[in-house]
């Protein structure tokens, strides 16, 4: 298959990825063939706690001293502006480094301002208030233009996983059968069925992972594919180390369980590649992963963590270590 083929046909897969989303929300409720019903409606479970979290973070900011808040907005064009003629002196991977270290520096300043919002991870909700920004300021924020916004990026990471999945699969696999793997990320959430029924659970891992629900999946996906891509495209290039480093630690502020994914590929990356590609890699990851820390005390670490019937050992237990990698895949 030549490469323009290839490109074609991965693009139409991006784009039956998210025609499922669109159907179920124009349906709205309607009951179709093969596709479990969502009605639109103020946010609930999950999504009203992010949704929360979106909203405080936006408002943390005007809870810091104006000194503060200025003393830091400097040092970040700063560092900047160092980045930017690092850049252009061909130390790009310090460039990246630098600015994930002091990128996440700063927002960690605002995360360290923010209340209890019921989220357990602050990532989706940092990525979902940029869009929300500019209609805070001018006062028409509501649930409902943020609901479509959200859908909006969360629809965007669900293409930007197919794209990096085929571009894993055509560096592994030869010819046409580099399609199969984006393809079964497309056929997936029909998949769910057959494999575990039509029961509640599906059905919101269903609409978790086409987008509607406005859960972090889509995104923590999209930043772990990514992050894969690069690994694996250019495993010894320094730049996409850093790159990598960078987007897994915010997949880390964006789902916890994704430090395992983390710590894994740090491990490959430090046997597998040069020692500068492995140390870009570290110190990119230790500036985004820092928003992951700052959030924990206002996140699971302020959730109670007593048997249940859902979480028999508390929330937190290696006794879920082996059921979670297997029930993964649905839920």
């Amino acid at each position: 298959m030549t490469d323009s083929g290839f490109k074609r046909t991965v693009a139409g897969l991006a784009l039956l990825r998210v025609l499922p989303a669109a159907i179920v929300l124009v349906a709205n409720g309607r009951s179709l063939p093969g596709f479990p019903g969502y009605r639109y409606g103020p946010p609930n479970g999950d999504t009203y706690g992010f949704y929360a979290a979106a909203r405080e973070f936006i408002s943390a900011w005007s809870h810091l001293s104006k000194t503060l808040l200025g003393f830091a907005v400097l040092v970040l064009i700063g560092c900047l502006a160092l980045a930017i003629r690092l850049w252009l002196g061909n130390r790009r991977a310090q460039a990246v480094v630098l600015v994930s270290c002091a990128g996440g520096l700063f927002v960690a300043l605002g995360v360290h301002e923010m209340g209890l919002t019921g989220a357990g991870a602050v990532g989706w909700p940092i990525v979902w208030s940029i869009p929300l920004l500019p209609l805070r300021v001018v006062g028409v924020l509501d649930y409902h233009a943020a609901y479509y916004l959200g859908v909006a990026l969360l629809l965007a990471c669900n293409v930007v996983t197919v794209f990096a999945t085929a571009l894993i699969a055509r560096r592994l696999v030869p010819g046409r059968f580099a399609l199969v793997a984006p393809a079964l990320l497309v056929a997936w959430p029909f998949l769910m069925r057959l494999v575990d029924g039509t029961g509640n659970i599906v059905y919101g891992s269903w609409l978790d992972d086409v987008g509607p629900l406005l859960y972090a999946e889509p995104l923590s996906t999209a930043l772990v594919t990514v992050a894969l891509a690069l690994a694996i495209l250019r495993r010894a290039d320094p730049l996409a180390g850093a790159f990598a480093g960078a987007v897994l630690g915010l997949s880390v502020a964006v789902r916890v369980s994704n430090a395992t994914i983390a710590v894994a590929i740090f491990f490959v990356t430090v046997l597998g590649t040069t020692r500068r590609t492995a140390v870009a890699h570290a110190l990119a990851g230790i500036g985004t992963v820092m928003i992951a820390a700052e959030f924990w005390s206002r996140g699971y670490g302020s959730f109670k963590n007593h048997p249940s019937d859902q979480a028999p050992n508390g929330l937190f237990s290696l006794h879920y270590l082996a059921r979670s990698w297997r029930d993964s895949s649905v839920f």
